[in-house]
């Protein structure tokens, strides 16, 4: 377990960049598995109105694998990344809106996901929840979600 973080029944959190990520919830939700904010935006992006099936995980695990930052989605080639996406459907406005927010993600002085095209409510909370460490105030969430912090005591 990584030190600097309280567990409350998760696996442990960590902080990148001053960002606390924790996670696991009893849901496996998929951008559980991408901590680093612009994965983790990406990654809601390309699941939006999916059925999140495994063939989501897997087109979104083979994205990362072959643009893992903004940097290698801005110098790609359009078909390339097109042609990873191809399984999701709507490749139009998901390669638009991965794009954009890989452009905005390094050249603005973004605060909030929803600032980005294609980033709504869904992703500024997922974002705010797994990257930030906010506590969701209702719903299943509350019941596993820690809220971890770098000066809190070593994961249980």
């Amino acid at each position: 377990m990584t030190a600097g973080c309280r567990s409350l029944n998760t696996e442990c959190c960590w902080v990148t960049d001053s960002v606390v990520c924790c996670r696991s919830s009893p849901l496996s939700l998929i951008q559980e598995d991408y901590p680093d904010p612009w994965q983790h935006i990406i990654c809601c992006v390309l699941c939006s109105r999916t059925s999140g099936s495994a063939r989501i995980r897997s087109t979104i695990a083979a994205f990362f694998s072959t643009f893992p930052t903004p940097t290698t989605v801005l110098e790609a080639d359009v078909a390339d990344i097109t042609a990873v996406i191809h399984p999701l459907g709507l490749q139009p406005t998901r390669l638009a809106a991965v794009k954009a927010v890989s452009h905005d993600f390094l050249a603005t002085d973004w605060q909030e996901p929803s600032q980005f095209k294609g980033c709504g409510k869904f992703v500024a909370d997922s974002w705010k929840v797994f990257c930030k460490g906010h506590r969701v105030s209702r719903g299943a969430l509350t019941t596993w979600y820690v809220v971890c912090t770098p000066s809190a005591s070593p994961c249980i």
